[in-house]
């Protein structure tokens, strides 16, 4: 929803629902990066097992400790590094320690097997002009 060729679609955002821009914005201030994840990660650990959490966090995580710890320090394992990596590997386990009761929802399930994705960026954007051209520039 944040990629530029949705973004820009002025028009089509003042169409939708305010009930549903109200539940998006919620999610989308949910999911700010602001702080690291602050806000995800408070109600990740209010939250209990089964979970799904946003794993591009946790993958966050562990890129910033490998790419900013060395491995050894005055040539020993660096164990602090090692008890980070662990913690954050532990905490994404604790998800997964529940079962999950999930039921399938018949209109849900269409939706997403019918469902073109589009990965290509230059043909979202083209599409999204398509649908709202740029407005010439004022003088």
């Amino acid at each position: 929803m944040n990629s530029a060729a949705v973004y820009r679609l002025r028009k089509t955002w003042e169409g939708v629902p305010r009930k549903r821009m109200e539940a998006y914005n919620a999610l989308d201030a949910l999911m700010n990066r602001k702080k690291n994840y602050k806000a995800i990660r408070d109600v990740l650990r209010t939250e209990n097992s089964p979970c799904i959490p946003y794993l591009g966090m946790y993958l966050t995580d562990l890129t910033f400790l490998e790419e900013g710890m060395p491995d050894t320090v005055d040539g020993m394992v660096n164990f602090v590094k090692r008890r980070r990596v662990s913690a954050v590997i532990r905490e994404i386990q604790q998800f997964q320690q529940g079962p999950y009761m999930l039921e399938v929802v018949p209109e849900i399930r269409e939706f997403l097997t019918v469902l073109d994705l589009i990965n290509d960026e230059a043909e979202l954007h083209r599409i999204s002009q398509q649908l709202e051209p740029r407005e010439p520039k004022k003088q």
